[in-house]
Parts: C-alpha cells; structure tokens; sequence
C-alpha cells in the first residue's frame, strides 16, 4: 500500500518532466544562438587551435584580442592579451580597436581575436578587422 501510495504522489510529477523534456527535445538547447550569423567566406580567417595558443602567444607571434566586456574579462583572461571590447570593432572602429590595427599593420602581427565561446563576437571583431584589412593576419 506505501508503495503505491508513493506511485500515485510521484506519477504526476513525471508527467509534468516528460513534457518538459519533450518541449525541450522540441525547442532545442538553446545553444543555436551562438551560430555565426555573417558570412565568413568573403575574407577566410586563420584558424589557431586552443592547444595552439601558448607556445604562439610565449613566442611573441600573435597578439590575443579579448573582445569580452570588462565584466566578463574580470572572471579572467588569457595572461597577455589586449581588452578591446567587441563594441569597438563593430560597425565605425573604436578609438582602441583603430590604434591596435594601426600598430598590427605596420608591425605585420597576427592577431587572434577570442571572446566567450570564440563562436560569435571574436569571429565577428575579426571579421571586420579582415575586411578592414584584407591583408592583414587574423584568427
């Protein structure tokens, strides 16, 4: 009898987490807002690989653009890069986003560009930094 009693107050209850999931199979996880909405194939960027990063960035062959906000940045960043937030380099280019590109021009430096998930704004800063640029190493 307790053993069906505990059925009948727990059936409810999965009803209600199998239409949850059920919704969720539906809607997705969500994640599909971090697709890259623009279009990548007008000026290719490099590609450098995470494993990659600290041999480039100790041997001086890169420079590291953090396009996170502040906020973000605070919970931590790759030792080295440079803070230059993503509002800088979309649309008319920020004081701080046109001085870096001034300087990586004349240098000839590589720059990589990374933000959260390196799916949206860091490909989106380098993007616009490419086309800036054409020229111009960027990842």
């Amino acid at each position: 009898a307790a053993a069906a009693a505990v059925a009948a107050t727990t059936m409810p209850h999965a009803a209600s987490y199998s239409r949850l999931a059920k919704r969720r199979a539906e809607q997705g996880s969500g994640l599909d807002v971090l697709n890259i909405s623009f279009d990548l194939t007008a000026f290719p960027l490099d590609n450098v690989e995470p494993a990659e990063l600290p041999q480039l960035v100790i041997a001086g062959t890169v420079v590291v653009i953090d396009v996170r906000t502040a906020r973000e940045r605070k919970d931590g960043y790759i030792r080295g890069s440079l803070h230059v937030p993503s509002t800088e380099w979309i649309g008319t280019f920020g004081e701080a986003a046109t001085n870096l590109l001034v300087a990586a021009v004349a240098n000839g430096s590589h720059l990589v560009f990374h933000c959260m998930y390196s799916r949206e704004r860091g490909p989106r800063a380098a993007q616009e930094a490419k086309e800036a640029h054409p020229g111009l190493r960027v990842s």
